[in-house]
């Protein structure tokens, strides 16, 4: 989280937190996350013995 979101900022209190984390949270959990695959079909036969 701290690289993701907290870059430079500091939290006074212990509510705080818990309510930056939360919104930090759900905005996260809401994004579309997509697959990046750096092999092709025919490399991932060669290195599994398929």
């Amino acid at each position: 989280m701290t690289r993701q979101y907290m870059t430079g900022q500091r939290i006074g209190n212990i509510e705080t937190l818990q309510k930056e984390i939360s919104a930090w949270s759900i905005n996260v959990t809401n994004q579309p996350h997509g697959v990046n695959w750096h092999m092709k079909i025919s490399d991932v036969h060669t290195k599994s013995n398929i």
